[in-house]
């Protein structure tokens, strides 16, 4: 039989180990209790967030507070329609204004479990994601400005062609 001071250490370790995996995955997590507005996060999401290891986000408001001004009220609605249609899992990317004033993209996943008919117990994620959108936008941007190019090209081949067809009819070839 396990003693309570084994399976103390076994949690512990565990625990470590989690916190060790945010650490290198640059993952929070999240947990919110909406019945009672609980909401718990681990220290990765600090980080996440830029924010000061240690400080607690202690309600949903709280969270909401630190996803930028112009994309609050859109993760309100999508949480709200993803609690009403009973799907597993959603999806949310948004923008946070960090501290140190640097924009940084998020991708959260949440998914919902229901202890209880009366509760709603959402547990998430969050990764920063603003390399891979930096990357994004720069290929966007880059395909585009070829797209122009390879218009223009067109359009002077054509031009092209049809003043060979206009010199053509004037020299009377």
């Amino acid at each position: 039989a396990f003693s309570e001071q084994h399976l103390r250490g076994a949690l512990e370790k565990n625990r470590a180990q989690l916190v060790k995996a945010q650490k290198l995955a640059r993952l929070g997590s999240w947990e919110w209790e909406a019945s009672t507005d609980t909401f718990t996060h681990s220290e990765e999401l600090c980080s996440v967030f830029g924010i000061s290891y240690g400080t607690k986000i202690t309600s949903f408001k709280n969270f909401i507070s630190y996803i930028a001004k112009s994309d609050q009220q859109r993760i309100k609605n999508e949480i709200q329609n993803f609690l009403k249609d009973n799907t597993p899992t959603l999806n949310l990317e948004f923008s946070i204004q960090r501290p140190d004033m640097y924009t940084r993209f998020i991708r959260s996943q949440i998914t919902v479990d229901h202890p209880s008919s009366n509760e709603v117990h959402i547990v998430g994620t969050a990764i920063d994601i603003t390399e891979e959108k930096k990357l994004y936008f720069s290929t966007k941007k880059h395909t585009e400005e070829l797209e122009k190019m390879n218009k223009l090209m067109i359009g002077r081949e054509l031009k092209m062609i049809q003043l060979k067809k206009q010199i053509s009819a004037l020299s009377g070839k």
